[in-house]
């Protein structure tokens, strides 16, 4: 009995210990009752398993499952990045683990000592705990910024070698050991019989096979965040051409317009002299439309922006797309233009390939951004075809993300009743010494 109750405590405590430290990787706060609460049905499981039985892969599924739930249920994470981060959490709990079980052995194989027996499993529960201290705060030091935020085509990476590496753990740990200990008192430990200097070596192996994988993957994150940023300078001299050609249109336009402006006013002096009010005002309004087609067709309070968002409701228009845009930009606001345009691009070009997928009369697009002190708030709505899912985090919505955090902003994406909405709320630097140092 005593035997079951510290067993049910050390599960308790590292069940408490694992939670904490996947909170602790997912950026979330840690609270005890969820704690607990995961503790609890965590020794359910074990019990469960010592009476069912499954094999012992199926453990460490079960219980990278349950901590998944959990995550997911209770502190809202990201059903990726929590199925990610538990696999990470229960395989470093499985690595420790058997660690410390060869290492328990072997000491139980040089030592005839019954002293040394009765308190093998307290001493070995107590070193794990502490190693998984160790080695959790390694992680976090380390590596914790490259394993939040996972990306969903970045999962295999991280998980199918973590995994293999914990299978094999598993079935060294029941295949090879087992769960009964023969000692005799004279001989000293007769079974498992193992060579546990060598399988201690290896379980070593797979701890640096551990971190070999994190420091992997940490390289290709930074590697495809590399591309990202030459990806968004790309897009940056694009967005910056379009406004180029766009301004030398508007000015030689203007610059025609303008020389030509004495001649016009002739005409409506000679147009009037001879009374001839109808062609004066046909003339005008002439004239009116020519000076409309030299300012652009949305007005933002930002030139580029200007240039941008014509350019691409222009193009809405001519596939029937029904557009309508009351976004406001500060003048003094301290965000680059060209951050203003990769959002703005990236976000329309999306809406106006979703909306190509419905029927013409019902393709329309709504932005609106509007401002209060130092936040922003840009919304951006589009008609999507029936049973849209939340889309992948493609190119566009990840330069748009980059973007949104550069400005220590959020941006949010749903869909609902056909309608696809992005929301995203930054912060507008009031001074040059408040933007933002890292690029992107």
């Amino acid at each position: 009995m005593e035997w079951i109750i510290l067993s049910l405590l050390y599960s308790s405590i590292t069940s408490v210990l694992l939670y904490f430290n996947f909170c602790s990787l997912c950026d979330v706060k840690f609270r005890w009752y969820w704690g607990l609460s995961y503790a609890v049905v965590s020794c359910a499981l074990i019990i469960c398993n010592a009476v069912v039985g499954p094999e012992g892969f199926t453990k460490v599924i079960l219980g990278i499952l349950l901590l998944s739930a959990c995550g997911s249920l209770f502190q809202k994470c990201r059903f990726v990045e929590s199925l990610t981060l538990s696999s990470l959490v229960i395989s470093v709990y499985s690595i420790v683990d058997g660690i410390m079980q060869s290492f328990t052995y072997w000491i139980l194989s040089l030592i005839n000592v019954k002293f040394v027996v009765m308190y093998a499993d307290f001493a070995r529960n107590t070193f794990v705990i502490l190693l998984l201290m160790f080695t959790f705060h390694i992680v976090r030091k380390i590596f914790s910024d490259s394993v939040k935020n996972v990306r969903l085509s970045m999962l295999m990476v991280l998980i199918i070698p973590i995994l293999f590496i914990t299978l094999v753990e598993t079935v060294v740990s029941d295949s090879i050991y087992g769960n009964t200990i023969v000692w005799n008192t004279e001989t000293g430990l007769v079974s498992p019989i193992v060579n546990n200097m060598q399988l201690l070596v290896l379980r070593l192996f797979a701890y640096g096979g551990l971190f070999s994988i994190l420091t992997a993957y940490k390289k290709l994150k930074i590697s495809i965040e590399h591309e990202q940023t030459i990806h968004l300078l790309e897009q940056q001299t694009q967005n910056q051409e379009v406004y180029v050609r766009e301004a030398k249109l508007r000015y030689e336009q203007t610059r025609s317009f303008r020389h030509d402006i004495k001649n016009h006013l002739l005409v409506l002096h000679q147009l009037i002299k001879g009374e001839k009010t109808n062609e004066a005002d046909e003339y005008l309004r002439n004239m009116e439309a020519v000076s409309n087609s030299l300012s652009f067709q949305v007005q933002t309070g930002n030139v580029a922006v200007d240039a941008l968002l014509s350019s691409k409701l222009d193009i809405a228009t001519q596939k029937g797309i029904h557009t309508h845009c009351t976004i406001l930009i500060p003048k003094q606001s301290f965000i680059a233009d060209m951050d203003w345009c990769i959002i703005l691009s990236n976000a329309l070009d999306n809406a106006i390939s979703a909306s190509e997928d419905i029927a013409r009369q019902d393709r329309w697009i709504h932005l609106s951004g509007k401002y209060k002190g130092n936040a922003y708030l840009l919304n951006i709505e589009n008609c999507c075809p029936k049973d849209t899912k939340l889309p992948l985090e493609g190119t566009g919505l990840s330069n748009i993300r980059a973007v949104i955090k550069k400005y220590n902003g959020k941006m949010e994406i749903e869909v609902s009743d056909n309608i696809f909405k992005l929301n995203a709320l930054f912060i507008i630097p009031q001074h040059s010494k408040d933007i933002p140092q890292q690029f992107y």
